[in-house]
């Protein structure tokens, strides 16, 4: 019977873990932003795909919205070049250690996943001495089916892409280039530092050195056709599209044009754009002649001692051939970050192959794509790749199903924003087919919003409805503030140096700032803090760092506003308050013209002016709650005033709790402390010294007959083991420390004092106290006199941790909103609530009014981790929608997601470790969604989006069309598949196959949870 009720136990869990594989599975699905450390960019004019290649060895390629391609490589080689060969549908990358890589884009609708067909190995050297080795440049020919390398010691080896990327017999040596040249000219030329195959002509290569040689060399005659003597450091070349002409960029700022077929073979008619001064280098150029004349595109070249900081690309055109400075056009792109690489992209019509459409160029921070078709040249608006890190993000909130009169509204002023300053052409990557399949990628009517607050003072709402990121419109809450008058000017008129050309071009170099990086922040009071969105009416409130907060709400009419702000004293002048930390933000004086969209309406600033650590808005009772670490405040902001203002702060903190030189006066210096140690073990040796001389002595005595015994019996003695003891140490930030800090608020419709429902205001604190608040007679709410929240209750948890989740819940866990009780018949019986109220170490249900526990869970006692994100989210059965279920959610400070019910027994019921516990700003940046899903900050311009639901684990389907006259090659040779959008580490931890949990694969224990252990990434 033992035996029998064992296994009849394991089949019970067996079940159970079958049912919660329906409901959950981790999985990454897409990421959002513009990739971390990029390090260099590639263009296919074939299928108008885009390649971005970074330092940590990730590859990304895009074409029309939904078309991407993710790929990841092993050890996190560096992405040095990329080559597109598009007869074949592949992608060849060079990486740092010098192995070259084959990747085949899938090219079949049944097919989403990059593969590695081949790799090279040859040139992977430990010795970085042997010159012989050392990739310094790639180039391929025309036909795509030979990569030349040119090497540090001067050689060119050539690669065969057709041959299993075999390196040929076939050496282009240095020394053979020589003999061709005459004696006075052989100096030593350095490594190949570009080589360009001629246009039109097939065998003949442009080598450049990087010292004093250029030579133009028959590859298939083993001859030279000509040579060119330059006396400064070779940067780059480039052919013009007519194969006769070249151009070379050199490290003193100048260019010169070359004739292939020129007699003389000096440099004598170099040009400096931007000297006569020294100049920087000009490290890439582009020339092209074409029926709308002539362009000229480099990077760098600017003046060192006037904009030796600057980062520069510099577009000159003439319209017409001759080189007249009348018809000459210059502008320079000025960028805020490093520029990486330049392209130009030509146009995707037949007859108009040599006609340049558009520029990409591609910086650390972003990417910036210029039209060159439109007569100002204006930026694209980025349908993907989006700047999201244009300010620091300091918060960001998800709201789920906006209403479509609020969506099309915040879209249309967003739209009215962008005609000014960006392109009205087509975006010209729109290569790749996509295929939208799977449950959450279908555009449907519901409308999501991801809003983010930045430090700069701005807020930006973006569209996560589908599992693309498209930027709708921005909100400048520095407007509202004297911060810095020239810059309030810049925002007002924002359009003014993006629009086009100014007519006035008096500064040279003519700089035109392009891009939305901005590192700078005029004042860090700015940043945002905290914001709360009511989707169904379309109010936006944020708090701020130095305890500003602001409502604004959406008006269809341009308006002027006239600042004036409501103060709120948390802390009454009587207590000996003295507040040392930043001051307030100073008011604007004047009045602002608003455009249509959000404008404020009530401006409110917290006393003392510390940062807004809690912040929620009632629409049903018109009230937004402000918290900080001194207190909180309840707003009625419809009517402008202060309904409740409270200090949570103890006398025993009021001296941690004043900021500034306060925290720095308790704590002496490090050198003082040790002086006085030293003195103070001075003293007492020369007091001690004399009265323990005698009884050293005897000490010693007993000691050494003690030794002398033991020393009869050595076997008698036995090593002892020191005692150790276990101790956890958590790292407490200042906000754990300071008891009074205001973390939750919540509103709701409870039982509170009786058994009927009425208004209340939750408020939890950092020291695990909670007050509750009821609204009192409710039914004249519209008479502001009669609107009164009196405190109802007040229970401190016994554990004393931070309150940071509140949630009403019925008796199937599923979450009441604030206005349930409302939409109740009267002679219905109130539904039975209970309140889930979660700290960072324990969770608990309890009952209302009488509030009695009704379950709890000790999370901190039990695992030793402590909840940093939580919230309530609606599982649907992967395959039957009828089925559902609410369950807990929650991230802990370890890394680790974890899926609870939501009160029964807080049974856990899923569990995946996918973030490292070092990772602060990933664990901090982190959102559920109510749907099941999550973002979080990969990087600081990079959204990493995931999901827990089973039924929503979908991602983007895409591939690109080869035709049949091309080559492909077999995807069974292929090895090291990735998923396009899906790393195989996620694969790995899918809780379908159960294995070793250490290995990052699921496992089941006897409770029947599934444990989707940890990504081989996080355990490396």
């Amino acid at each position: 019977m033992k035996f029998f009720g064992k296994s009849s136990q394991h089949t019970t869990a067996l079940d159970r873990v079958k049912l919660y594989k329906d409901f959950y599975e981790f999985r990454k699905t897409v990421l959002h932003g513009f990739p971390a450390n990029p390090t260099c960019i590639a263009f296919d004019k074939h299928h108008r795909l885009l390649a971005i290649g970074t330092k940590n060895g990730s590859l990304q390629i895009y074409g029309k919205l939904g078309v991407e391609f993710h790929y990841q490589f092993e050890d996190e080689l560096e992405i040095v070049q990329i080559f597109f060969i598009s007869r074949l549908g592949a992608v060849l990358c060079l990486c740092d250690d010098f192995s070259i890589h084959l990747l085949k884009i899938p090219s079949k609708s049944s097919h989403n996943d990059i593969s590695k067909l081949y790799t090279n190995d040859f040139f992977v050297r430990e010795d970085d001495n042997d010159h012989a080795t050392i990739i310094t440049s790639l180039a391929l020919n025309g036909k795509e089916n030979l990569l030349f390398i040119g090497l540090k010691n001067g050689d060119i080896r050539l690669l065969d892409i057709d041959d299993s990327l075999k390196l040929k017999d076939d050496i282009i040596r240095l020394d053979e280039i020589l003999k061709s040249i005459p004696e006075e000219m052989k100096l030593k030329p350095g490594s190949v530092e570009v080589i360009e195959e001629q246009p039109g002509i097939d065998g003949k290569i442009l080598i450049g050195y990087n010292r004093s040689l250029i030579a133009l060399w028959d590859y298939q005659n083993n001859s030279i056709d000509n040579y060119f003597h330059i006396e400064q450091h070779l940067e780059h070349l480039s052919w013009n599209k007519n194969g006769s002409d070249f151009i070379s960029c050199h490290n003193d700022g100048s260019y010169n044009i070359w004739s292939a077929k020129q007699e003389h073979h000096d440099c004598k008619n170099f040009k400096l754009p931007y000297g006569p001064f020294p100049c920087k280098a000009i490290k890439k150029i582009f020339w092209n002649s074409s029926s709308c004349g002539e362009y000229i595109v480099f990077n760098g070249g600017m003046p060192r001692a006037s904009y030796s900081d600057k980062e520069t690309v510099s577009i000159i055109h003439n319209v017409q051939k001759e080189n007249s400075s009348a018809n000459e056009r210059n502008v320079v792109l000025d960028f805020t970050s490093k520029v990486v690489d330049f392209l130009p992209i030509f146009s995707a019509m037949e007859n108009d192959d040599l006609k340049l459409q558009a520029l990409i160029v591609l910086a650390v921070e972003e990417i910036v794509v210029i039209d060159l078709q439109h007569p100002d040249w204006p930026q694209f608006k980025l349908p993907y790749l989006a700047c999201l890190h244009s300010s620091p993000i300091t918060y960001s909130q998800y709201c789920f199903d906006v209403k479509t009169d609020i969506y099309n509204r915040i879209s249309e002023s967003g739209d009215a924003e962008s005609n000014v300053k960006y392109s009205p052409n087509i975006w010209p990557i729109d290569g790749g087919i996509a295929a939208i399949t799977g449950s959450g990628l279908s555009i449907n009517e519901s409308h999501h919003l991801l809003i983010t607050g930045h430090e700069d003072g701005t807020v930006r709402f973006w569209d996560a409805s589908t599992k693309s990121l498209k930027y709708l419109y921005t909100i400048h809450t520095s407007k509202l503030f004297n911060v810095n008058e020239d810059d309030n000017i810049l925002i007002e008129n924002e359009d003014h140096d993006l629009s086009g050309d100014d007519e006035d071009q008096s500064e040279w170099p003519p700089f035109r700032k392009v891009g939305q990086f901005d590192p700078y922040s005029d004042d860090p009071r700015l940043a945002i803090r905290k914001l709360t969105f009511c989707s169904e009416q379309g109010i936006l409130v944020i708090g701020g760092t130095a305890g500003q907060m602001i409502v604004f709400e959406f008006r269809d009419k341009a308006a002027e506003f006239s600042p004036n702000s409501i103060e709120i004293r948390i802390i009454d002048e009587k207590d000996s308050f003295v507040w040392k930390g930043h001051s307030c933000l100073p008011i604007r004086k004047s009045n602002i013209k608003l455009p249509s969209g959000f404008q404020p309406t009530s401006l409110v600033q917290i006393h003392p002016p510390a940062a807004v650590t809690a912040l929620v808005i009632s629409t049903c009772w018109q009230v937004v709650s402000i918290g900080t670490a001194h207190g909180f405040a309840l707003f009625d902001y419809s009517k402008n005033l202060r309904l409740i203002v409270k200090s949570t702060l103890k006398p025993s903190n009021i001296s941690s709790a004043m900021g500034g030189d306060a925290l720095i006066s308790r704590r002496k210096s490090f050198k003082k402390s040790l002086r006085e140690s030293f003195r103070r073990l001075r003293r007492s040796r020369s007091q001690k010294s004399k009265r323990n001389i005698q009884k050293n002595q005897q000490s010693m005595a007993k000691i050494q007959e003690t030794n002398s015994r033991l020393n009869k019996f050595p076997d008698l003695i036995e090593p002892i083991k020191p005692v150790e003891r276990a101790i956890e140490v958590i790292a407490k930030t200042n906000e754990d420390m300071m008891s009074s800090m205001v973390r939750f608020f919540y509103f709701c419709s409870s039982p509170i004092i009786n058994n009927q429902p009425c208004p209340s205001f939750w408020v939890g604190t950092n020291a695990g106290t909670l007050l509750i608040y009821v609204l009192i007679n409710d039914k004249n709410a519209s008479n502001a006199t009669t609107r009164c929240w009196q405190l109802a209750k007040e229970v401190q948890l016994k554990h004393k941790a931070p309150i940071i989740f509140i949630r009403l819940i019925d008796s199937n866990g599923a979450p009441l909103f604030e206005n349930i009780p409302s939409q109740l018949v009267d002679n219905e019986k109130p539904m039975p609530s209970r309140i889930l109220i979660c700290s960072e170490e324990q969770f608990k249900t309890f009952s209302l009014p009488n509030f009695k526990t009704i379950n709890k869970f000790k999370l901190t006692a039990h695992e030793g981790a402590r909840v940093r994100k939580i919230d309530i989210g609606k599982f649907y059965h992967k395959q039957n929608t009828n089925l559902s279920e609410y369950s807990l959610m929650f991230l802990t400070n370890l890394g680790d997601v974890n899926i609870f019910s939501s009160w029964s027994d807080f049974k856990r019921k899923y569990q995946h470790h996918f973030l490292k516990k070092e990772d602060i700003h990933g664990i901090s940046s982190l959102v559920f969604t109510n749907t099941g899903e999550g973002f979080y900050l990969k990087s600081s311009s990079e959204y990493q989006r995931f999901s827990l639901s089973a039924r929503r684990a979908g991602h983007l389907e895409c591939h690109i069309k080869l035709e049949e006259t091309e080559t492909t090659v077999s995807n069974d040779t292929a090895t090291n598949i990735i998923s396009s959008n899906i790393s195989i580490d996620d694969k790995n931890t899918s809780p379908i196959s159960p294995a070793k949990n250490q290995n990052g694969v699921s496992s089941i224990d006897q409770n029947g949870t599934i444990s989707a252990g940890s990504d081989p990434e996080l355990t490396s």
